[in-house]
């Protein structure tokens, strides 16, 4: 499980206060951003070999399916995106959620992904995307590990789309 991640203004604070270094703070920035996307990868895997959502997938009707696509696709959203580009193009939709609510990063996650998504989305797999990676993630986690995390449950979810051959993904 990732470390709770110290918030950018905290850490901002300790170089400028003298307790660490300039190239300390780089590195701390670096190594919490690599343990997030290392974790978000995770996440989307868990999510690819997921029976259930996988059983979802297959219960939607072709247009259901298009319109899951389509609703990805207006995110920036495809199987083969980059988790830091997506993470990058969903950030500012989601601060709002993240520093409003005292929420455990499970249901932050999930509130980002319902505040994404259409209403198929929401309806089928905000219940289960949030379930199916919340035994790696922390109760608390800063901003951008909730960003970093939905945007790897978004590209999941494109990839189980995919690799279940319903229709190709543009």
């Amino acid at each position: 499980m990732p470390k709770q991640m110290l918030s950018e203004e905290f850490r901002r604070m300790q170089k400028l206060a003298g307790i660490i270094t300039e190239t300390q703070y780089k590195k701390l920035v670096e190594n919490e951003e690599a343990e997030a996307i290392n974790t978000a990868e995770k996440a989307k895997d868990t999510i690819v070999n997921n029976d259930k959502l996988g059983q979802k997938v297959d219960s939607l009707t072709p247009d259901q399916i298009a319109d899951l696509e389509k609703t990805l696709a207006n995110l920036g959203v495809t199987a083969d995106s980059s988790i830091k580009d997506v993470a990058n193009k969903i950030a500012p939709k989601i601060e709002k959620i993240v520093n409003e609510s005292e929420e455990s990063t499970q249901e932050k996650v999930a509130d980002a992904l319902s505040s994404l998504g259409g209403g198929l989305m929401v309806s089928h797999f905000v219940p289960l995307i949030p379930i199916a990676i919340g035994n790696m993630i922390d109760s608390v986690a800063g901003g951008f590990a909730v960003t970093i995390l939905t945007a790897g449950a978004l590209i999941g979810l494109a990839q189980l789309l995919k690799e279940k051959n319903k229709k190709p993904n543009p």
